[in-house]
């Protein structure tokens, strides 16, 4: 049986599992139940608030209706009507007397025992056209309406009448009275009585105040061992409300809630599922919402229930239906995966240490599954065929890496020599070296450059005794040759040559007879060929891809080092000769200002004169244009000297003579700033003399130049040109001398080709 099982693939054994532990349709049935159960629970719930919110809505216009019922039938009777307008009539046509207080006394008491015994009614009032004539009460000491307020509110009793007479209403009308913070609802009936045989007229309103508890609040009461709900009227007003204690107490109502909204407006009835309250106290309910129109008089019902009540009948359903089926269903579940886990786990597991072992290097762990015919025995003997290939493949990219990694750290290690050489010779004598020294594979490495034709590759580096002859004899290899330099440097790509005894490009050399390979790379920058790198080897199929990218590298670095000792050489060139265009600049403007002021040197003394001779330590000063310190002196005072330097160009010398007491090096110091400050400052002294004399000069020649552009004469032209000029020049003479051309071509002029004689000026001017 086992290995029938261990025989069946994969996906076949998962597939039984999940099969035999049913999962996919008791998952699909326990959603699809609680789905149901859910759906269902909410629509009985809705049902049961409907149910529930019609009910009280009937019970509660069939109590208003028995109330009108029982006000129409105390009117209907005419031993009842005369016994309550009596008093009215007598008390309007007769005044107050004994006989109106008794009929009075005997009106209370028929509204007593007829209208406000039934429950249905707090109060009731008679009240005539203009006043509260009596009023009676079930317990007159806590009414809920006064009289003092029935008088205050008469006026809007009698408005109510008349309306009432208006619409051609002729029994009973509501009207809501505020009295204080509640609202009362009072019945309005209208009293007629015969004032003349067969001739009738209102005269007053019997007026009941309903009992609200008896007629509203009893009936929104909670029906005993039904779902909770609760129940409440909004009055008229919108805003306020009635409701059973309990209620009011657990703070459940809500006048701005979406019911209640739906309530006061001309929806018909309904069901809806709304919030109410908010923060903590945020709930959610299903409620019922009817309008209630009495007698043209809306009022608004709203019955709700917790929307909670679903999840508690779903837990219920869950404790006494679900949880057996889902603890069986646990277990079954488990059975499937300790199973599973028992036919696959092992084997994944021994697979997976091997995996680890792999990856610490380790190739050695066994796996003993190789035997079974499922897919797990195939993954098995496929990891295996795998893990030898990465033992093959992992050595030879060890040692690749690490032959790679030599060649770096050598590649760097000569970039890093030759980056900080100047000199070109050495630099290319030090690559080579290097070159030979580091890399095991090559024997003779050298560097050719291309002469300025560009028409020959010339040896300029060469290694060991065999490149100081090739180096003594000039060796040379045109460009296009038939050899590996002349290749390399035409086409400006690497050349090998992996056996020279197979190239077509090789040319033997009688100096490198033991060479079996050779490799050529071009040394260019920016496109521009400059030379090549030229290594040989005693092995044949040398210069491996690694290598050769190796010295690649190498060869780019050697010829950036080549540009930069290059550009090096040029720049420290132009650097020297811009010094000494400087100096040579510094020193002939100097000299141009002494030869302009007649003076040979300016010197200036200060301090005590004591004859020392300075011309030695001043010769030394001019040589070097530093400053000397010299001896002490027979006096006890060291002189010393500071050149006047001004851009390198030592312009004249300071001379101090300090007593040897005050003597620091740190006056010599100060001495220098002062005088490199001092040779600042005489140069911008000179120069602005300079720019003055220049302004000086381009203001004469303006103003000479205005005075000849106003002549027009060529004589005074001339006379005023050498007045102007001799007052400029301040010359005692200035003399202008104009004579005819020379013949050209043998042609005969007017002086038939005679000089003009120099000593017949044609104008002078002294």
């Amino acid at each position: 049986m086992n290995r029938k099982i261990f025989s069946l693939p994969l996906q076949a054994k998962i597939l039984i599992a999940i099969v035999f532990a049913v999962m996919l349709p008791l998952l699909t049935l326990g959603w699809l139940g609680y789905r149901g159960v859910q759906q269902f629970s909410r629509e009985n719930i809705e049902s049961y608030i409907a149910e529930s919110g019609t009910r009280r809505q009937q019970a509660i216009e069939s109590d208003f209706r028995n109330a009108f019922n029982i006000a129409n039938n105390f009117l209907n009777s005419a031993d009842n009507l005369e016994t309550v307008t009596n008093p009215i009539v007598v008390l309007e046509r007769r005044g107050a007397s004994s006989e109106s207080l008794e009929m009075e006394n005997r009106a209370e008491d028929i509204l007593t025992a007829r209208l406000i015994s039934t429950g249905f009614f707090n109060s009731a009032w008679l009240l005539n056209l203009r006043e509260v004539t009596m009023a009676t009460a079930i317990d007159p000491s806590i009414s809920l309406i006064e009289t003092r307020t029935i008088q205050d509110q008469s006026n809007r009793i009698l408005q109510a009448g008349r309306q009432l007479r208006e619409r051609g209403d002729s029994l009973q009308g509501l009207l809501v009275l505020d009295v204080g913070q509640n609202q009362h609802v009072i019945l309005l009936n209208p009293l007629f009585a015969e004032v003349e045989v067969g001739d009738t007229e209102l005269v007053g309103y019997l007026i009941l105040d309903l009992n609200l508890n008896t007629i509203i609040v009893d009936n929104l009461a909670e029906e005993v061992g039904q779902l909770e709900t609760y129940a409440y009227i909004i009055l008229p007003d919108g805003a306020s409300f009635l409701t059973t204690e309990d209620t009011l107490r657990r703070n459940l109502v809500n006048t701005n809630s979406v019911g209640a909204s739906l309530s006061k407006s001309d929806i018909s009835s309904g069901v809806e599922t709304y919030t109410v309250g908010s923060g903590e106290t945020r709930r959610e309910v299903i409620g019922y919402h009817s309008p209630i129109n009495i007698n043209n008089t809306r009022f608004s019902l709203v019955a709700e229930i917790n929307a909670d009540i679903v999840g508690e009948q779903l837990q219920t359903t869950f404790t006494t239906f679900a949880f057996p089926l889902i603890l069986g269903t646990a277990i079954l579940i488990f059975l499937v995966l300790l199973f599973t886990t028992q036919l696959i786990n092992p084997s994944l597991s021994r697979l997976r240490l091997a995996m680890q072992g792999v990856m610490r290097g380790n190739y050695d762990i066994p796996v003993r599954d190789e035997g079974r015919h499922d897919e797990i025995g195939e993954l098995v003997h496929t990891f295996n065929d795998m893990r030898d290939q990465i033992r093959v493949l992992t050595e030879e990219m060890d040692s690749r890496l690490r032959a790679r990694i030599r060649d770096v750290r050598v590649t760097q290690d000569i970039s890093r020599a030759v980056t900080a050489e100047r000199d070109l010779r050495q630099l290319m004598n030090q690559v080579v070296d290097l070159i030979v020294a580091n890399f095991p594979s090559i024997y003779h490495a050298q560097i050719f450059l291309l002469d300025s034709a560009k028409e020959y590759a010339v040896l300029r580096a060469s290694t060991g005794k065999i490149g100081e002859g090739l180096l003594q004899r000039g060796h040379k290899l045109a460009v296009g040759s038939v050899s590996v330099i002349g290749q390399v440097t035409e086409q400006s790509k690497i050349i090998i040559a992996r056996d020279i005894s197979e190239s077509d490009v090789h040319r033997g050399n009688e100096f490198l007879h033991e060479t079996r390979a050779e490799l050529a790379i071009p040394l260019q920058l920016s496109g521009t060929l400059i030379g090549a790198l030229d290594v040989q080897s005693k092995f044949r199929d040398s210069f491996a891809e690694d290598q050769v990218i190796a010295l690649q590298t190498l060869a780019d670095q050697i010829t950036i080092a080549i540009e930069n000792v290059r550009l090096y050489e040029e720049s420290a060139r132009l650097l020297s000769d811009l010094e000494r265009d400087r100096r040579a600049t510094t020193r002939y403007a100097w000299q141009q200002y002494m030869n302009s002021n007649r003076v040979t040197g300016l010197s200036i003394a200060a301090g005590t004169e004591t004859d020392y001779e300075f011309s030695v330590i001043k010769q030394g000063v001019y040589i070097s244009g530093k400053s000397i310190v010299g001896e002490r002196t027979e006096r006890g005072t060291i002189p010393f000297v500071v050149p006047i330097n001004l851009r390198n160009e030592t312009l004249g010398v300071v001379e101090y003579e300090v007593p040897e007491t005050d003597f620091t090096y740190d006056k010599v110091l100060l001495a220098e700033e002062l005088v490199s400050r001092l040779a600042v400052s005489l140069d911008n002294a000179r120069l602005f003399q300079d720019s003055q004399q220049t302004a000086d000069r381009e203001r004469i020649v303006n103003e000479i130049s205005a005075r000849l552009t106003a002549q027009t004469d060529i004589e005074s032209i001339i006379h005023t040109a050498i007045q102007e000029v001799g007052q400029a020049l301040r010359t005692p003479q200035v003399a202008v001398r104009l004579h005819k051309s020379r013949p050209q071509n043998g042609s005969n002029g007017s002086n038939n080709g005679q000089a003009p004689d120099a000593d017949n000026p044609s104008l002078a001017d002294n």
